[in-house]
């Protein structure tokens, strides 16, 4: 039997803050660009807000790079796919040239 998560409270209340543009740059710098409101909100009601991390940085990037291989992936397979089912030969040589291209974004990871 699998244990279900407790339901997180529906946050339905705004509050609007303003700041100069000198204090938004040092929130920017310290917190992640998607976790402002949690980490207001975090240190509004004392507890630990998510600070930016370097790695996290690093692995988003690696992560997109991934994202764009796998892309290019799957259109390697959809080009092979499409030309059997039309009865085509697939041009072997235009495949390996793809898949050196992916190996060597791969390799530049």
């Amino acid at each position: 039997m699998t244990k279900s998560r407790p339901k997180k409270a529906r946050r339905e209340r705004i509050l609007k803050i303003r700041f100069s543009d000198g204090e938004w740059a040092k929130i920017r710098e310290t917190f992640p660009p998607r976790k402002v409101g949690t980490a207001i909100r975090a240190l509004a009601l004392w507890r630990e807000p998510p600070f930016k991390s370097p790695m996290l940085e690093v692995r988003r990037e690696l992560l997109l790079q991934l994202a764009r291989i796998g892309n290019n992936l799957n259109q390697v397979a959809r080009g092979i796919n499409e030309a059997n089912l039309a009865g085509n030969k697939v041009d072997a040589v235009r495949v390996l040239a793809k898949l050196a291209e992916i190996q060597e974004a791969i390799e530049k990871l």
